[in-house]
């Protein structure tokens, strides 16, 4: 048995405790705008970065990813001096089956926007895409289980084609 330097001798406890596993706020928890954390099992969504894709599933979001890269580029927004915003936008989507929208968010990824441009950017592809709806209903068949197809794409600015020059004739 150890003893202080007065002479009393130290006793050291060693408990363990067996508490019942509860929650912590915020520990391991989903975020709140993990659309997961949103969604009970009435409306199960399938997520498309978590399942095996059939050809079938996979030409359906190629097909949805092209039209969302197509309306959301569409009129690039441009800066005061009339030069595309630079950056990519990525556009997190939850569809429903007859292919409208049930959610959706972007945000500006990569180098180039920041502050009030990036908000511009992102602001812009997501009134283009949501304008974009209705998308394709799901294919027969597919999604059997579920109401919702969670996916996600990224939209980047076309390139400047066949712009006016100054004799109005379109540049090659």
């Amino acid at each position: 048995m150890k003893q202080s330097r007065t002479g009393i001798p130290v006793v050291v406890f060693l408990a363990l405790i067996a508490l019942p596993a509860a929650p912590v706020a915020g520990a391991d928890a989903p975020a709140k705008t993990d659309p997961r954390a949103t969604n009970s099992s009435a409306e199960p969504v399938f997520y498309v970065e978590q399942n095996v894709l059939t050809p079938v599933i996979e030409k359906y979001l190629e097909t949805v990813r092209e039209k969302i890269q197509q309306r959301g580029s569409r009129d690039w927004p441009e800066d005061i001096g009339g030069t595309k915003i630079p950056g990519e936008v990525f556009v997190q989507i939850i569809l429903k089956k007859n292919g409208y929208i049930k959610e959706l968010r972007t945000s500006v990824t990569g180098e180039g926007a920041a502050g009030s441009d990036a908000s511009s950017l992102s602001a812009a592809v997501e009134v283009r895409v949501r304008n974009a709806q209705p998308f394709a209903p799901f294919p027969p068949r597919t999604f059997t289980d579920y109401e919702f197809v969670s996916l996600g794409a990224t939209v980047t600015p076309q390139p400047d084609s066949g712009k006016a020059g100054a004799d109005g004739q379109g540049q090659k």
